[in-house]
């Protein structure tokens, strides 16, 4: 055996074993991730290349920009009948000191005047996995159509789904995280096969006969929401792309504020009339919508494809002008959005229309025969800037971009995929960063090469559609925005769609938005908003209650599907320093589900005393760090608990609790001599706080205001007079 190990001194510490044959196994400490990694090259014309040896093994160490690194090279190669060699493969493991990239080099040399080979377009080369040692449980988000994610449960790598996009796996304690990456030229797919796991990269073209990419990231540790975040960051900086992460893309100020799209109200069938309608509607309800997406079929289009980039005038008589400053000027808008398709409309540009031939050094005809905006960046560029420049003259403030994972189609066998993507991403981004200072809802993009090429925006649909429509829709809508939320939000801000407010699912979708970190968003038909659905998500103003990260699944529902099992599905996230735990009952035998709430399922919580909030049955709970709260859910229920811990005067403040994030109405804190607590309220509601001791007295807007007490100890003040700004004293 030949160990290849990372010197290390503390609990993480990465190994390669090499043992006499091809095959290597991948270890955290004394813990084995991947067992028996071998590659193999697939050509074109059906020639399979296998190693039965590796013939090098090199070490090599270095400093980056993320630290002192090992470098771990598995070499192979195959020589022909005169003893040259004509194909070679290279693993590369780079161990820096939590997380680990690996690297794939690999050549065919071809000789003049004899057959050329070259690897396939599409899964050319593979690494073979052969287990994952026992793995207790598997999460992975695998594409199950060309735009959307979803999770698959198993034990079995052999039963990982084609298309798989990041994969997450227990064993004896320890989480491991594999995060694969589309490069500049090859993406990297998971998928099981025989019993095994091959990690495939494909380029999407034909005709290469070398590969040098960054293939995958792999991250392990006991803590498993470190994960994606230490594995997307890793992945970006690796491929010079540093600033990519989620944490580094600014949210927009747009969608900071509640909305309305008009798609599930109109579908296809907008126009002008309904649009002033239903803005009519929101005028009469007093509801605050501050901004509005004119959804699909606002355009003129042909035979499904986009002949023109002005309004479909039969649809909007006065025009996208004349209703954008109606809107804003007579209504509550402040910003006006349209929708329009990554590839112009979703079968390309008419090639007969006058906008095709006005820009025809701006497209590309892919192999399928469509009209699509270039796959060169600076012609994707002037395509896009002269659409949003017209957009722009017409009062349109942003853009949602749909259609992106059919990328890889219209690009197949034209270009490679990594290039394709960067290209026509950078080209629309940069048109978007001109026209509407990067305000975009990206969608139907959640391939591997969307992902990895989005340079400035910083949000994107989380999941399919909501379908008002299906029958128990809301069941897999919530299982795929909680678990895609795990990999894809290290990446980018989730949106997790438009919804009804008269609709069966009505409150549970208003809760999943609230506890989602996304925009918040309805899409009823004209006459239907209910108001109260919405009150608890927004301020007056219309802002959104939001919290700071994107929601993800506790740890104790992670690897296990809450559609199949008993459990509940609990997303949880965080505001202020205040955590909001929801559960939902998504079983699919409609079973009433039992579970529990705890201040250790919130992984930045730690010993220490806590106030429990159950919102819906409005009763609070003082529990300790290791305490929980039993709870059952019918058929398709759902509840809500915020919890904040105790400070060092004793206090735990919990904020607007008529608000589902109650803490985002707290502005400010300020604590003054240990004698008295202020705090700043962005408006007036329901305040409530917990303190150990009962305080002197209690100011709103320094005036004595009387406050209900429940248990001794948990304290409600009611400052709804208030229309703005409240300042609270809490004298201790």
């Amino acid at each position: 055996m030949h160990p290849i190990t990372m010197k290390k001194g503390d609990d993480f510490m990465y190994k390669v074993i090499a043992g006499n044959s091809s095959k290597v196994d991948v270890l955290n400490g004394e813990k084995i991730l991947l067992r028996s990694i071998s590659p193999r090259l697939e050509m074109e014309y059906g020639t399979t290349y296998e190693f039965e040896q590796a013939s090098e093994f090199v070490t090599n160490q270095n400093v980056d920009s993320m630290g002192t690194y090992t470098d771990y090279c598995v070499k192979y190669d195959k020589k022909d009948e005169n003893g040259n060699t004509n194909v070679e493969a290279c693993i590369t493991f780079r161990c820096y000191e939590d997380r680990m990239c690996v690297f794939v080099k690999a050549s065919r040399k071809n000789v003049v005047f004899m057959n050329k080979q070259t690897f396939k377009a599409f899964k050319g080369i593979k690494l073979v996995v052969e287990s994952l040692n026992n793995a207790e449980g598997i999460m992975a988000n695998y594409l199950y159509c060309d735009w959307w994610t979803r999770p698959f449960f198993t034990s079995n790598i052999g039963d990982i789904p084609a298309r798989t996009q990041a994969m997450l796996w227990k064993n004896n304690g320890m989480y491991a995280f594999v995060l694969p990456v589309c490069d500049k030229e090859y993406k990297t797919e998971l998928e099981g096969s025989d019993g095994k796991l091959e990690i495939q990269l494909s380029a999407g073209v034909g005709g290469y006969n070398q590969c040098d990419t960054l293939s995958f990231v792999l991250a392990a540790g006991q803590n498993p929401f470190e994960l994606p975040d230490k594995a997307a960051e890793t992945a970006f900086k690796a491929m010079g792309k540093k600033d990519m992460i989620r944490k580094n893309r600014k949210f927009p100020d747009i969608l900071e504020y509640f909305g309305w799209c008009t798609w599930d109200a109109f579908y296809k069938d907008v126009n002008e009339q309904g649009i002033l309608e239903k803005a009519e509607e929101f005028k009469q309800k007093g509801l605050p919508v501050k901004w509005v997406i004119i959804d699909d079929g606002w355009s003129k289009v042909q035979d499904g494809c986009l002949s023109s980039f002005k309004e479909d005038n039969d649809k909007f008589p006065a025009g996208l002008a004349k209703l954008s400053s109606k809107l804003k000027n007579e209504y509550s808008f402040s910003w006006v959005g349209v929708w329009h398709a990554f590839t112009g409309y979703w079968e390309g540009i008419h090639p007969e229309s006058e906008l095709a031939c006005e820009m025809k050094e701006c497209l590309a005809k892919a192999n399928s025969g469509k009209i699509v905006p270039a796959f060169e960046k600076g012609k994707a560029f002037k395509f896009w800037n002269a659409w949003h420049s017209y957009l722009k003259s017409c009062g349109i403030d942003f853009v949602k971009v749909d259609n992106q994972g059919s990328l890889r189609n219209h690009s197949a066998y034209f270009e490679a995929i990594g290039k394709a993507a960067e290209n026509a991403h950078d080209g629309l981004e940069a048109s978007i960063g001109i026209n509407f200072d990067n305000c975009v809802i990206n969608c139907m993009g959640m391939s591997t090469e969307n992902i990895f090429s989005r340079p400035i925006s910083s949000v994107s649909r989380n999941s399919d559609d909501f379908y008002p429509k299906k029958e128990n829709g809301f069941r897999e809508h919530a299982l795929q925005n909680a678990y895609n939320s795990f990999y894809h939000g290290s990446i980018i801000w989730g949106d997790w769609d438009m919804w009804w407010t008269n609709h069966e699912s009505a409150l549970n979708s208003s809760l999943l938005r609230a506890v989602s970190g996304g925009p918040v968003y309805v899409s009823d038909r004209v006459g239907e908003t209910d108001a109260e659905k919405i009150k608890p998500l927004i301020f007056s103003d219309g802002k959104v209650l939001r919290c700071e990260q994107p929601g993800l699944p506790t740890e104790d529902c992670l690897i296990t599907n809450p559609r199949e099992k008993q459990i509940p599905l609990k997303i949880w996230n965080m505001c202020k320093g205040v955590a909001y735990e929801a559960a939902f009952n998504i079983n699919d035998q409609g079973d009433s589900v039992a579970g529990k709430i705890s201040p250790k399922d919130i992984p930045v919580f730690s010993e220490g005393q806590y106030v429990a909030y159950d919102y819906f049955n409005k009763k609070p709970y003082v529990v300790s760090y290791n305490d929980s709260i039993s709870f059952a859910l019918t058929k398709d229920s759902s509840l809500l608990y915020m919890i904040a811990p105790f400070d060092d005067d004793g206090i735990s403040l919990l904020g607007l609790i008529d608000k589902y994030i109650s803490s985002a109405g707290i502005e400010e804190v300020i604590k003054l001599n240990n004698e008295k607590t202020a705090i700043i309220l962005k408006e007036g509601g329901i305040f409530a706080f917990a303190a150990r001791k009962s305080p002197s007295k209690v100011l709103a807007n320094a005036k004595n205001i009387e406050y209900n007490c429940i248990d001794g100890v948990f304290y409600q003040i009611d400052c709804s007079q208030h229309k703005k700004k409240v300042i609270v004293e809490i004298y201790h």
